[in-house]
């Protein structure tokens, strides 16, 4: 999703809580699911907007961003509030 490519995966874990379903890319809950997708897509492609939307997405949780919210946090907790 960095890169600007949806992404097709499984509605587990972590995949499941970054990639917003038919926005950022696609979620399945079985091989069968993942594989018919995975063809459609291939003989298809879907809405190039998606591109955009999952660069977006992803960005949401870039290292440096995660690492100034950590410090943010710290800050708060060793500052009393």
């Amino acid at each position: 999703m960095a890169c600007g490519t949806p992404v097709l995966t499984y509605d587990r874990q972590g995949p499941g809580e970054t990639v917003i379903n038919n926005e950022t890319g696609w979620l399945v809950s079985n091989p069968s699911d993942f594989v018919n997708l995975a063809i459609r897509l291939w003989m298809h492609g879907y809405d190039n907007h998606m591109r955009t939307k999952a660069r977006k997405r992803a960005m949401a949780f870039s290292m440096p961003r995660i690492i100034n919210e950590w410090l943010s946090a710290i800050h708060v907790i060793l500052n009393g509030g």
